[in-house]
């Protein structure tokens, strides 16, 4: 087969980020697998690789954690090529964190950090982002604020400021502040994240926005907005099938009605929620008993 079919694969693979970039991403997998099935009748095995760490991306998106991690070892053991390398160690490190596996996912996250040394800025910004994601997961909230800094920092200063995935830096500082009782600067990074998410039309992260803010006013308990912000972001999760969001919602929702006395209205978001769970049929009692709000981390950060 002549090259011609790199340049399709190029351009396959350049529209499925774009689609990533928008929160589109079961168009954003088939467009990379399409491109996988050229790589495979080249057979040019570095650009398999690519493909699958690229459809190991999706699968975090979508969360399918352990469809994530297929194939990953298998192209640490045989690539050299950097980029290559950082992308399999760090979605390997998201996809074991997620499994709670968290020794191997902080092995892999530190390989796919040494490995950002070798590439461009927006490669080291990734590698703070994902090690923050992995402190945040642990409840290490001060040592994730200080990742976040940094990759936003890195950011900046390679003049990154302004493009995809900074808007993810800032949700998820401004996340983890509010976690930490620092509502003013983190509603304020969230609303930085919103300005830069809507021009590009970035679906996920507006989305994860209006969850965060729903979050952090709820804590504050200005509950006419928390609930409103709620709605925003169940109304787009579930027309995006963000089902992590879906769910967060559906207890943020249940919850802002608990504490504004509006009893039905809590029953059924918390039955929403008791849906994904069939075998836990007290949830809805034990979480109007709980306040499981200062104790438990929401958030599938980006």
């Amino acid at each position: 087969m002549d090259r011609t079919w790199k340049e399709s694969y190029d351009q396959l693979t350049k529209e499925a980020y774009e689609e990533i970039r928008r929160g589109n991403f079961k168009t954003a997998m088939d467009l990379f697998d399409l491109a996988r099935k050229l790589a495979e009748s080249a057979g040019d095995q570095k650009e398999i690789d690519r493909s699958v760490c690229n459809m190991s991306t999706v699968h975090l998106c979508l969360g399918d954690f352990r469809a994530a991690e297929h194939g990953l070892r298998e192209i640490l053991l045989r690539c050299t090529d950097p980029q290559i390398l950082f992308i399999a160690s760090a979605n390997l490190g998201s996809s074991l964190s997620k499994q709670g596996r968290i020794h191997r996912a902080f092995f892999y996250c530190k390989k796919a950090l040494a490995e950002s040394a070798f590439l461009e800025p927006h490669w080291k910004a990734i590698a703070r982002n994902r090690l923050a994601n992995l402190y945040l997961m642990q409840s290490y909230f001060q040592e994730a604020i200080s990742e976040y800094r940094t990759a936003l920092q890195i950011a900046r200063e390679a003049g990154l400021a302004d493009r995809w995935p900074t808007e993810h830096y800032l949700d998820n500082l401004g996340y983890c502040l509010i976690l930490v009782g620092e509502y003013r600067e983190g509603i304020l990074h969230i609303h930085e994240a919103l300005g830069l998410a809507r021009p590009r039309r970035n679906q996920r992260c507006i989305t994860e926005c209006f969850q965060d803010l729903s979050f952090a006013y709820m804590q504050l308990r200005s509950l006419r907005k928390a609930e409103l912000y709620g709605r925003r972001a169940l109304g787009m999760a579930l027309r995006k099938q963000y089902t992590d969001i879906v769910k967060t919602c559906y207890y943020l929702l249940g919850e802002i009605h608990f504490l504004q006395g509006n009893e039905k209205d809590s029953d059924f978001y918390f039955g929403k929620l008791q849906e994904f769970y069939p075998g836990l049929d007290f949830l809805t009692d034990f979480l109007k008993t709980f306040d499981v709000s200062k104790i438990l981390n929401f958030k599938n950060p980006s």
